[in-house]
């Protein structure tokens, strides 16, 4: 039996310096049907390519201009009708 996709989905805003081992620790497991999507909220410190340079096999939704969290949240679940969600993180500069 196929096992059921699961989803990380990191949200961050200006998060640059945490993600490193948040993500770093999620894409260290070893279930097969897996994946971390890093989602930038308009950050400004260069998250964008810190991701993509650091973490090739991390997801990246970049959102232009910063949305309040209700709105990021119906993006994420807008994305993830399909999918299981095993977790959401909400780096602290989110809050």
């Amino acid at each position: 039996m196929d096992k059921p996709k699961v989803s990380v989905l990191i949200l961050s805003y200006n998060g640059k310096a945490l993600l490193e081992d948040s993500v770093s620790s999620y894409l260290a497991n070893d279930y097969e049907n897996f994946d971390v999507v890093v989602i930038d909220n308009g950050s400004t410190d260069n998250t964008k390519e810190y991701v993509e340079q650091n973490f090739p096999k991390a997801k990246l939704v970049r959102l232009e201009k910063t949305e309040g969290i209700p709105a990021v949240l119906t993006l994420v679940w807008i994305m993830l009708l399909t999918k299981t969600v095993q977790s959401m993180q909400l780096l602290p500069t989110m809050m």
